[in-house]
């Protein structure tokens, strides 16, 4: 059962907008509108299989645990943690610097709600300018998700990850400066973004940006169309597009 890692919600589908990822699936949640990334049936099950593989080996060298199929502890009693080689792998890739194994430790712990412990390592991540990684430590300062809620935190990771082009970080932004949360609201870079994401089929941002329009002076109207079309230009020429896990 896949369900949306921003409201918990299960009516989720797959996106018909955002290009097959190799391995992952990307999905868009019907609730809240979040598009999202995990790993499709064949990989996980590719992964369950290593996973299997795994232990076996360990077993057989001596370095596993004999687990009892009903309580999953040891024959002593003691609980058992399983391990994740994959995991495994992506920790000591992040511990030497990797950008996208520190984002990849991260994102794992952020879908399982483990969001204090998410935190760390895609700070790290966004650091090292992940927009994926941006992204989500801007939705967890946006809702306060292992943080405090600061709106302000929260526009400066969406500008880092809209910047690196990622589509719906971009959304956000715009609607941030048009409700001004973090700051007094701009229509003009209110619409730049949003007009931005709509042109890469962002659906939310067509409908919000087409409803600011008719609030806005023909002199704001100019210059913000004037800047959201170099602003496209560029993440055009750049080929922008989200990041994905790659572990």
């Amino acid at each position: 059962m896949v369900t949306c890692p921003r409201c918990g919600s299960e009516d989720v589908r797959p996106s018909q907008k955002v290009a097959a990822h190799g391995d992952f699936t990307v999905y868009r949640c019907r609730q809240c509108k979040l598009h999202f990334k995990t790993l499709s049936p064949r990989t996980n099950l590719m992964a369950r299989i290593s996973v299997g593989l795994f232990l076996v080996v360990a077993t057989a060298v001596g370095i596993g645990f004999w687990l009892s199929p009903d309580t999953g502890t040891s024959p002593t009693g003691e609980p058992v943690v399983a391990v994740d080689p994959l995991l495994a792998k992506a920790r000591e890739e992040a511990a030497r610097g990797d950008a996208q194994a520190q984002y990849y430790v991260g994102w794992q712990h952020w879908q399982r709600g483990e969001y204090t412990k998410a935190l760390p390592p895609l700070k790290a991540a966004a650091a090292q300018h992940h927009p994926e990684a941006a992204y989500l430590m801007a939705l967890a300062h946006l809702k306060g998700k292992g943080t405090i809620q600061d709106f302000r935190a929260a526009q400066g990771h969406f500008t880092e990850a809209a910047e690196g082009g990622h589509l719906d970080a971009q959304y956000e932004l715009g609607i941030l400066y048009r409700d001004g949360l973090a700051s007094l609201p701009d229509k003009e870079k209110a619409y730049v973004w949003l007009n931005v994401a709509a042109a890469r089929g962002h659906e939310e941002a067509l409908l919000y940006r087409d409803k600011l329009t008719a609030a806005m002076t023909t002199e704001e109207l100019v210059r913000a169309q004037a800047d959201s079309a170099a602003l496209h230009q560029r993440f055009a020429q750049a080929g922008a597009v989200e990041m994905l896990p790659n572990h």
